[in-house]
């Protein structure tokens, strides 16, 4: 085993993420709470951790394969979590290292599961800190996925190609090119987002917190009561963009703006008929519940179908009490949007979102039947071709959602 492989970029990571420690710090030092010390004090001690085991690993980087980055990325999920729970520990919030983990590792992956209450009397410290986990999560699965994949030679470009793994083009001549438009567009996202909310009415902490939140569909908000606590209805269009968007590939999204296509995306196209249809749905649903204006009524709608298919997770009002057709509804969504028991994988943010993955699933079966190999009379001459059948043929399963699955 080559501990040298996994250590060394662990290291390296836990440098960047400890640096992040000192955002909250500063809002909390500013804001007059003694939580600074906790972030403080937490970014020194992980932040001499990484760079001593970055430097303990330091050297020309070894040759890896399959196994080690398997073992790299569920260990590095680990770390960062652990990472990421320290100021949770010893802050005022009072919370055990159990609750601490889950809220950690909720943040990194996007789920957007709390076990925290009273949000709106929270420290900014660890309101921000919440934020800038989920925001870290909802960028930094890819980047990593994209930077050790193809190093590994285990074929992380070859997910791009949803119906043919006979071969694959790179999005890119080489990886940095494509990393380097990928954090672009989410910095542009991000810094966007943010100032439309400001636009909206919200404050610059607010809007910060919320648009990192909204750009990684993550979900974390600054209230108990998420996007009810923002009057009018401006702000749910613009959160419902910035779902919606964000849910896309970002693959799709930056060769849209570099070239546009020919021809639309037949993926985007269904995926607005779904959310246009099941708002239209809801709507039609709520207004024998509730006494509103049409056109409020429908903003509500549209935003809690995005939220839901986009898998972000916020919510307006509780959609729930609009009757038995509605929640009908909002469950066929929950399997299109967030069906998928891995949700989010090495390379998520780039097939996009659970509905992505979906569509995937679908035309994956469809190739596995084209090039034979639900026929057993095909002879397959490539042990290549014969893994790559097998990992999405098991994969369309494994992902299936399962009677009484969240």
């Amino acid at each position: 085993m080559n501990f040298r492989a996994i250590a060394l970029p662990i290291g390296r990571l836990l440098v960047l993420i400890s640096a992040m420690m000192i955002v909250p710090a500063l809002a909390d030092a500013l804001a007059g709470n003694r939580d600074w010390q906790v972030f403080l004090v937490s970014s020194l001690v992980l932040g001499t951790a990484g760079l001593l085991t970055a430097l303990a690993f330091r050297g020309e980087p070894p040759p890896s394969n399959f196994r080690e980055a398997i073992i790299f990325v569920n260990a590095a999920w680990f770390a960062f979590s652990c990472a990421g729970a320290v100021p949770f520990v010893f802050s005022e919030l009072g919370i055990g290292i159990t609750d601490a983990f889950f809220e950690s590792a909720s943040g990194l992956t996007t789920t957007g599961s709390t076990i925290l209450t009273g949000l709106e009397t929270l420290p900014p410290g660890i309101l921000l800190w919440r934020a800038l986990l989920q925001w870290i999560g909802g960028i930094g699965v890819v980047a990593i996925g994209i930077w050790l994949l193809p190093g590994l030679r285990v074929g992380g470009s070859q997910l791009f190609a949803l119906e043919s793994s006979e071969s694959s083009t790179k999005p890119y001549g080489h990886t940095w090119p494509f990393l380097v438009r990928l954090l672009a567009l989410y910095a542009f996202l991000s810094i966007t987002c943010a100032a439309l909310y400001m636009l909206c009415g919200m404050t610059a902490f607010n809007a910060v917190i919320h648009s990192m939140t909204t750009v990684s569909t993550g979900g974390f908000s600054t209230s108990d009561q998420s996007f009810g606590q923002f009057p009018g209805v401006t702000v749910y269009w613009v959160a419902s963009l910035f779902m919606h968007t964000s849910s896309l590939p970002f693959l799709y999204l930056i060769r849209s703006v570099e070239k546009p296509p020919a021809k639309r995306d037949t993926q985007v196209l269904l995926l607005l008929a779904i959310i246009f249809v099941a708002s239209f749905g809801v709507f039609l649903a709520e207004r024998y519940v509730v006494y509103d204006t049409p056109f409020h009524m429908f903003t509500l709608a549209v935003f809690n179908v995005v939220s839901v298919i986009s898998t972000t997770g916020y919510a307006a009002n509780d959609y729930l009490q609009f009757g038995p057709a509605v929640i009908g509804i909002f469950f066929v969504l929950t399997f299109l949007g967030g069906g998928a028991v891995a949700r989010r994988r090495a390379v998520s943010k780039c097939s996009g979102s659970p509905f992505w993955q979906t569509t995937l699933n679908a035309c994956c079966v469809r190739w596995c039947a084209r090039t034979g190999f639900l026929n057993p009379g095909t002879r397959v001459h490539s042990s290549r071709t014969q893994f790559w059948r097998a990992y999405w043929f098991l994969r369309c399963f494994i992902s299936a959602p399962l009677p009484g699955s969240p």
